[in-house]
């Protein structure tokens, strides 16, 4: 329960973060947060509760405020997640796909596959 309640924290801390780093800049269509999630392997089951959290925030921010505000317009967020395997090699190129070919504007880590032995 603490780890859920942990990762919304992180989800809000996030996207604040992009709203106040985005205030300077002319506000894109919408915003995108790509995730290296965990949906096979050792740490599937954790995978699964992580997505299931982000996609509830996603989806009481834009049905409840119609999305972030940033500029004085309303972005709505979307959400983009590939399958790590639950293996820390996997991480570093689904993060560099989520930036350089997605072009994600907010990534989060598997956070599970980061401490295996």
């Amino acid at each position: 329960m603490k780890r859920n309640y942990l990762k919304l924290v992180i989800i809000f801390i996030a996207i604040f973060g992009l709203f106040v780093s985005t205030n300077a800049f002319a506000a894109p269509k919408k915003l995108v947060i790509g995730h290296s999630a965990c949906l096979s392997g050792k740490y599937a089951k954790a995978g699964e509760q992580a997505i299931g959290g982000i996609k509830a925030c996603i989806d009481w921010v834009n049905n409840v405020y119609g999305g972030v505000l940033v500029g004085g317009k309303r972005i709505p967020l979307k959400y983009k997640y590939y399958d790590c395997e639950s293996k820390k090699e996997g991480i570093t190129s689904l993060i560099e796909r989520l930036i350089t070919v997605d072009k994600v504007n907010v990534v989060f880590s598997a956070y599970s596959s980061l401490y295996q032995k």
